[in-house]
């Protein structure tokens, strides 16, 4: 088993079942149960609204997570188990690693999730809205809450909707009300860290005064050749690196780097790669296959030169935006890109 990044679409497959209208007595019949569970395995413990139970909760100091107006996203750590303690998916690195599902390169962390209605899971979001940044809960959560579609009351979830049993394992981590101006504030913070003398306030800025805002571009060597210009259709050969902002790599076309990464897939032929340089920036593919590129990739080569090397930075918008990509990339990622122009061979 892999960890299962908490992007809006796992979520929802994890823990929201199959939602389906069903009878009251079909769903009587498992409120007894789940009731019954609770009170031989946790006894006499708070009981939320809707119907979920806290079997133990830690306070935060920090910012409550509110109601989805007030904080759309989230941030957390989190472990989803099954009422016998079976863990389904996790976040936790340590954790992988003792029930041997463990896999270097994959991303293991706190995840973002959105809180929109008809995407965030009910008795998730329930949960989330009694936290504060710093705590942490553990919650049995009742099959009719694991979906996603939004009634009025409890019992309304009860008569319409069925699932499977939970326990949620939550830490909150962030309350953030604007996932934008929270990852442009992550590129700032880490262009301060990491390139002092670069002001942040600035982002990359083209010949015909084009600035992109979240996106920024350092310089790391000079092109020999700087008067140099591409012709539509010309092949731009390039090695790259790709991380997350926490330095962890994702891919990369530098066989090593791969391999000390974690990221390395044996048949892949290690050498640099080329694109296909379109005047239009977007209109740039990679390879003999015309593979799509993210925007900011394409947009970080479309202004370099020959034998150039520099680091573009920047945010989701341009990358992988909420989905993320696989196990590597989790959602809202903003993404870092170290690349050298080469010659063909």
């Amino acid at each position: 088993m892999r960890k299962t990044i908490l992007s809006i679409a796992t979520l929802a497959i994890i823990i929201a079942g199959c939602a389906k209208p069903v009878d009251t007595t079909k769903n009587d019949a498992a409120k007894k149960y789940f009731e019954s569970w609770v009170e031989i395995n946790h006894g006499d413990v708070p009981q939320t609204t809707l119907g979920s139970y806290i079997l133990d909760n830690q306070e935060g100091s920090g910012k409550a997570a509110g109601t989805a107006e007030q904080n759309l996203f989230v941030r957390l750590n989190y472990t989803l188990r099954s009422l016998d303690g079976k863990v389904s998916s996790t976040t936790d690195a340590k954790m992988s690693q003792q029930l041997g599902t463990y896999v270097k390169g994959d991303y293991y962390g706190p995840q973002i999730l959105n809180r929109a209605y008809g995407v965030v899971v009910t008795g998730l979001d329930e949960l989330l809205g009694l936290m504060k940044e710093g705590g942490k809960m553990k919650a049995a959560v009742p099959g009719w809450l694991t979906g996603t579609k939004v009634y009025g009351s409890a019992e309304e979830y009860l008569r319409n909707t069925s699932g499977t049993d939970a326990i949620y394992e939550l830490e909150l981590v962030e309350a953030i009300p604007d996932i934008t101006v929270w990852e442009v504030d992550s590129l700032v913070r880490y262009m301060k860290a990491n390139y002092p003398d670069v002001n942040p306030a600035d982002t990359v800025k083209t010949e015909d005064n084009f600035k992109k805002y979240g996106f920024y571009y350092v310089q790391t060597q000079a092109s020999d050749r700087p008067d140099s210009t591409y012709t539509d259709d010309s092949k731009i050969y390039l090695n790259y690196t790709g991380k997350l902002l926490n330095g962890q790599i994702f891919d990369t076309t530098i066989e090593k780097v791969a391999k000390d990464a974690g990221v390395y897939t044996a048949g892949r032929s290690y050498k640099p790669t080329y694109v296909n340089y379109k005047s239009d920036y977007k209109e740039i593919t990679m390879g003999s296959g015309s593979s799509s590129i993210i925007d900011g990739f394409k947009f970080a080569v479309a202004q370099m030169h020959p034998h150039e090397k520099g680091v573009a930075i920047f945010y989701s918008a341009y990358g992988y935006e909420s989905t993320g990509s696989g196990n590597k990339i989790p959602g809202y990622s903003p993404l870092i890109f170290e690349f050298e122009l080469v010659d063909e061979q």
